[in-house]
């Protein structure tokens, strides 16, 4: 079930806000360098404080004023994209 489902963050990740609206993904592995958006960065922040798919929709629905559809829709696409390209892992 999706609303179950938790990540982590790949071992070699790391991750910060570089102002209110961008953030850097470093994966120290392969030496790639990604600038990221601020949403990015905040699902990151909730994966981190292991915190399941449910509840970070629900942050996200709460910190961006958005609708639970809308919400649900863009953190899948999201968590598709950071999975494919290991940034986060399924736990």
């Amino acid at each position: 079930m999706v609303e179950e489902e938790k990540y982590k963050i790949a071992k070699n990740i790391v991750f910060d806000t570089l102002n209110d609206d961008m953030g850097l993904i470093i994966d120290s592995k392969n030496y790639n360098a990604y600038e990221v958006t601020e949403t990015v960065c905040s699902i990151l922040k909730y994966i981190s404080k292991n915190k399941i798919f449910e509840k970070i929709k629900q942050q996200l629905v709460s910190e961006y004023e958005v609708d639970e559809k809308t919400a649900e829709k863009d953190l899948k696409e999201i968590l598709e994209e950071l999975l494919k390209n290991k940034i986060i892992e399924k736990v």
